[in-house]
């Protein structure tokens, strides 16, 4: 199942299944972001290096590249956590722009793709700047994005 959703940074698709999204995108080794609603569920999936776990409480519409290859994101818009605590079996849904790669945002595009459209009553589908990924390992930070 994929969801069409205004996400905390930019219009997306995110579904429990990362398969789903890859092929709908077409995309065949790019890594696919995960958005998760809370500190306590990115311990879930990945060890926060000690020099760097304040800059991820603190951080909005950033996402980091973890030393186990997971790239995740802590969601800190209160509308979209609503949206992502609907699916607590598993903390997080894995997500990406609803576009087709390298292109922008076409609505036609999307709403064909997805089989769930999330709409909130009074906000209209907005593309924003993407958010900013960071590699980090246990000592240094770089920026990817």
């Amino acid at each position: 199942m994929v969801y069409l959703t205004q996400t905390d940074t930019t219009i997306g698709f995110l579904s429990q299944n990362m398969e789903n999204i890859m092929t709908l995108k077409k995309r065949k080794n790019k890594p696919i972001l995960m958005e998760v609603y809370s500190l306590r569920d990115l311990q879930y999936y990945v060890r926060v290096p000690h020099l760097f776990k304040n800059r991820i409480r603190r951080g909005e519409k950033t996402s980091y590249l973890y030393p186990n290859k997971k790239c995740l994101r802590v969601s800190k818009n209160q509308r979209h956590n609503e949206f992502l605590r609907c699916f607590s079996r598993l903390p997080g849904l894995y997500s990406s722009s609803a576009n087709k790669s390298g292109q922008s945002f076409d609505i036609e595009f999307a709403t064909e793709k997805a089989d769930v459209i999330v709409y909130e009553r009074n906000v209209d589908f907005s593309q924003n700047l993407p958010s900013r990924i960071f590699k980090i390992n246990t000592i240094k930070i770089q920026r990817i994005r």
